[in-house]
């Protein structure tokens, strides 16, 4: 069931990556563009536009190598800021990122 109050991120069972049973859940709060005013070095006084910009990265969960529904929400995430989520799912606390998907949140 859908809730505007809630975020839920469904995983399956890991069947590609047997050794990876365990990872963090995380959604990077990203903006589509943001233009930065380079104040140093030799391009001083440039513009640069950047896509695809994590303004936030928050831990939601964690990952057992099962499938499962993690519902978060809303209230703990960020209102402002940003165009889309991506859900990521990172092998432990610190190794690669084994899967990702965007969220649309409008």
């Amino acid at each position: 069931m859908r809730s505007p109050s809630v975020m839920q991120i469904a995983s399956t069972a890991s069947k590609s990556a047997p050794a990876a049973t365990k990872g963090t859940v995380l959604v990077a709060f990203v903006k589509r563009e943001a233009e930065v005013s380079i104040g140093r070095g030799e391009n001083k006084g440039r513009k640069v536009v950047y896509a695809n910009v994590v303004q936030h990265l928050k831990t939601v969960g964690e990952w057992s190598g099962v499938g499962s529904t993690l519902r978060v929400q809303r209230t703990q995430l960020p209102r402002d800021g940003y165009d889309f989520c991506a859900v990521l799912l990172q092998q432990g606390t610190a190794g690669p990122i084994l899967a990702a998907a965007e969220i649309k949140m409008n």
